[in-house]
């Protein structure tokens, strides 16, 4: 479920470059003499307006969430071209990297920051502890970690 959110320019944007795709689509396709239909014979409004709402969230970034997302019997076949859409109405934010790992390095007994000595790079690198992962739970009672 989409939670509202107010309809931006850009937004508005991408809907109308959606129906513009949809109905250049029809008349390409040769499937325009159909009155019952029309352009939502290739795209339904549902469908449309659905990835407008997805866009916001930033739920579609590939053919396969796009399908995932909304279903659409064409995204496999026309998703490329509606993610090419998406990213010229709406550029995908950036990313800031994630933080380094912390790293504590120790220095080799009879070594202290005071001295002008440096570690070798063999003695260094086995002092080395990263802190990369979760530890695991061990029950304070008997130690295990499996209950």
């Amino acid at each position: 479920k989409i939670k509202p959110y107010k309809m931006t320019n850009t937004k508005r944007r991408l809907q109308q470059e959606l129906i513009k795709w949809r109905d250049s689509k029809i008349i390409e396709e040769d499937l325009d003499a159909d009155d019952f239909f029309g352009p939502q014979m290739i795209m339904s409004n549902k469908i449309l307006n659905r990835i407008v709402d997805l866009v916001h969230y930033h739920k579609i970034l590939s053919t396969a969430s796009l399908f995932e997302q909304t279903s659409w019997c064409y995204s496999s076949e026309y998703g490329q071209s509606i993610l090419d859409i998406i990213l010229t109405c709406i550029p995908l934010p950036i990313v800031q990297p994630l933080a380094a790992p912390a790293v504590i390095i120790s220095l080799p007994l009879g070594l202290s920051s005071s001295t002008n000595q440096q570690p070798s790079a063999s003695t260094s690198a086995t002092n080395v502890i990263m802190f990369a992962s979760k530890r695991s739970q061990k029950c304070c009672a008997c130690g295990s970690a499996d209950h």
